[in-house]
């Protein structure tokens, strides 16, 4: 299994920055990751800026239907999904 983005804790803690409005380098670190996690990520924030066209493509890649709940609730969705136990 080919290692994740979200197996570096410094890519991870850029990917969360996210979280505190900081878009860029959120993007810069799922851009790194063209696998499903990355994708999802990448799509979040696509779906965030309103680049729906964008997001679509990235949803498609990670495997995920278009989010229609709140970009809020999807982000808990990605973190839940991709950290897991590391959240509590």
């Amino acid at each position: 299994m080919a290692p994740t983005i979200f197996a570096n804790r410094s890519r991870r803690t850029n990917r969360l920055r996210d979280a505190k409005g900081d878009w860029a380098p959120t993007h810069d670190s799922a851009k790194q990751d063209q696998g499903v996690e990355g994708s999802w990520v990448h799509a979040y924030l696509h779906r965030k800026e309103c680049n729906q066209g964008n997001a679509a493509c990235w949803y498609r890649r990670a495997g995920k239907s278009v989010c229609r709940g709140s970009a809020d609730e999807e982000w808990i969705s990605i973190l839940r999904a991709l950290l897991g136990s590391e959240l509590l």
